[in-house]
């Protein structure tokens, strides 16, 4: 991965350095967390995927060279401890982190726990890099760093192995990161379009032996109990 995180360092640089964009915030950088218990689980390593970061802390990671930049992602890759700031996150405010946990306890119930279900999951998200003060990338920057963030993406789920992937970003984040330009095949071609308007399932199909389903952004819509249900049946029922 050490040359796909090169890549984003000069696809951002050069995003940053062009005038029209007036791009005046610091960036946050999201690498996937690996759960301590994750690589334990021998039929259901679960991958929760969610758009891009959110309120994250900056770091100076594009004030780095290009090379001093793989390396601290590598690093992060690496490190099977970072998810810890969760310990003192209050999950309860985001339907995201309260859906993984009814999921993760109800397909992982031997290891999951009420205070760190996370540790058997792997997080990750579609977009490498957001404002560092919360909200998502705009358009513009999503379509800086989107070919890139997809070989990322594919070449970690690759090295990460999950048998089950929930993508919980919506159909139209899903498609258009799918298909990063007009005349390309798909990064993930296997995986169709659920045509159910009033349904949490969006997407189904897979990634290799990975079974893969794509949902709505659970916040808003449906309860969470019902979100994790359709989830837990979606991947359960399609094994």
């Amino acid at each position: 991965m050490h040359n796909l995180y090169q890549e984003l360092h000069r696809e951002i640089k050069k995003y940053q350095s062009n005038p029209k964009h007036k791009w005046k915030r610091e960036m946050a950088v999201h690498v996937p967390m690996i759960g301590t218990r994750y690589n334990s689980h021998s039929n259901m390593r679960i991958m929760w995927i969610g758009r891009a970061l959110n309120g994250e802390e900056s770091e100076p990671a594009f004030n780095q060279n290009a090379q001093d930049f793989s390396d601290k992602m590598i690093s992060k890759f690496t490190d099977h401890s970072r998810f810890d700031w969760l310990r003192n996150y209050n999950y309860r405010r985001s339907a995201f982190w309260r859906t993984s946990k009814l999921v993760a306890e109800a397909l992982l119930s031997a290891s999951s726990s009420v205070d760190d279900w996370y540790e058997d999951l792997v997080w990750a998200n579609l977009y490498t890099v957001a404002p560092s003060k919360g909200g998502n990338p705009c358009s513009s920057l999503c379509t800086a760093q989107r070919m890139t963030c997809g070989k990322l993406l594919k070449k970690q789920i690759e090295l990460l192995k999950p048998s089950h992937i929930v993508f919980v970003t919506d159909w139209n984040w899903f498609c258009e990161f799918n298909q990063p330009a007009t005349d390309s095949m798909p990064l993930f071609c296997d995986i169709r379009f659920n045509n159910n308007e009033n349904s949490v399932i969006v997407g189904r199909g897979n990634i290799g032996h990975a079974t893969v389903v794509v949902t709505r952004r659970p916040e808003r819509h449906f309860t969470d109990k019902f979100f994790a249900e359709c989830v837990i049946k979606a991947l359960t029922d399609n094994k």
